[in-house]
């Protein structure tokens, strides 16, 4: 399904840890023309708790997100 959220957040993160930059920004317009309010902040309220025991691959799974260029977003209570 070429609209499936969670198929994009994953992709979005792993363009950006190896560091594809267009295929990265390619699938965040994707994701944006799909969930506007999609953004860092949103991944990490949305994974945090899924992740609770491994805080490495919440922290991984962001850090690629922002490198994919993915808007930063609100900053959302924890």
């Amino acid at each position: 399904r070429p609209s499936y959220t969670p198929a994009m957040r994953q992709k979005i993160s792993v363009c950006g840890l190896l560091g594809r930059k267009e295929e990265a920004s390619h699938w965040v317009r994707r994701l944006l023309a799909v969930n506007p309010g999609a953004s860092v902040s949103w991944f990490r309220v949305f994974w945090q708790q899924p992740l609770r025991h491994n805080p490495n691959l919440l922290a991984k799974f962001l850090e690629g997100a922002r490198l994919a260029g993915l808007p930063e977003g609100e900053q959302m209570p924890p």
